[in-house]
């Protein structure tokens, strides 16, 4: 390998720097046709990210200094998570930086306390596999994307008779919401242990919609939702089914099936033509659910995992 770029760690990018990475991330995804980092993860980058947080930047060494390689480690309640982007120019050339800056994110996991980690690589091909092996990741989750024509080939709206929506009222229903999504996603890495701060700054995005999170009540208390999300950028525009939980005392109950359909009907009604959604390829439950409703799997996400030892 040519080391022919500079490595630089940052806690906190500056906004130049934010703007390459958003360049970077663009010229990714145009290659790809997925984003290159996760929503969660792009907004630690933006708002500074969480206590442990690291950025690291690979850079060309020549005077005008392009950035070919990026990597972000990001801290979660018990697991790390590191994302890898590397310039399609470069991925899998002498000079692709993917190596060096998996193994300074391993070492930065290492020196604040170590850890299990999480290498997230969206639609993984053998670069990856390989890079994975040699750096001695083993294969972990699998997140499977589907999608599915609006409106539904099938009509199940009349399952939805007699049960009750509504929308998410901001300032009121935040608390409780919070409960039931970390109650019902306790066991899970990205979307359990959310905070107040978190939910706050998806409020915040151009992408909110109140009125496409549907909350579903049992006796005035919130029993599931099914937060609708609209890529509006997406040719055609995609609906995506963005979160849906029901509380654990009201699982089992048929609930989950009603938000999806309720989820999908509202996106219909507001014109999008395509619904999509992420589930983790051993829910065979939710899988089953999911394609008998229509869904077809459009890509696999993958989780490559290591265990960093302290020092």
């Amino acid at each position: 390998m040519n080391n022919n770029f500079e490595i630089s760690i940052r806690q906190n990018l500056s906004p130049t720097e934010i703007d390459m990475v958003s360049k970077l991330f663009h010229a990714v995804s145009f290659a790809i046709d997925h984003p290159p980092l996760g929503e969660h993860r792009w907004l630690d980058l933006v708002i500074g990210g969480r206590q442990a947080h690291y950025a690291i930047l690979a850079s060309t060494s020549k005077s005008d200094s392009h950035l070919v390689g990026y990597a972000q480690i990001s801290a979660s309640r018990s697991d790390w998570a590191i994302d890898l982007v590397v310039h399609p120019r470069i991925r899998g050339t002498s000079d692709d930086p993917s190596k060096k800056l998996l193994s300074e994110g391993l070492n930065l996991v290492s020196q604040s306390g170590g850890g299990h980690v999480h290498w997230w690589v969206p639609r993984p091909n053998d670069l990856d596999d390989e890079l994975a092996k040699e750096l001695h990741f083993a294969r972990g989750r699998d997140l499977m994307q589907l999608r599915c024509t609006l409106p539904l080939a099938q009509n199940f709206s009349n399952e939805l008779e007699g049960f009750e929506i509504r929308g998410f009222e901001t300032n009121k229903d935040e608390l409780e919401w919070l409960e039931v999504n970390n109650q019902a996603f306790a066991w899970h890495p990205e979307q359990g242990g959310w905070t107040l701060e978190i939910l706050r700054s998806r409020q915040k995005e151009s992408w909110f919609d109140p009125n496409g999170f549907l909350i579903h009540e049992i006796q005035s208390k919130i029993a599931g939702f099914c937060w609708t999300k609209v890529h509006r950028d997406a040719n055609p525009v995609m609906g995506e089914i963005y979160v849906i939980a029901v509380h654990p005392r009201h699982q089992s109950s048929g609930i989950g099936r009603k938000l999806v359909i309720a989820g999908l009907d509202y996106l219909a009604k507001i014109d999008t033509q395509i619904g999509m959604l992420y589930v983790d390829s051993t829910n065979k439950a939710a899988l089953d659910l999911y394609y008998k409703l229509g869904f077809e799997t459009n890509h696999i996400d993958r989780a490559y995992v290591f265990d960093a030892q302290s020092h």
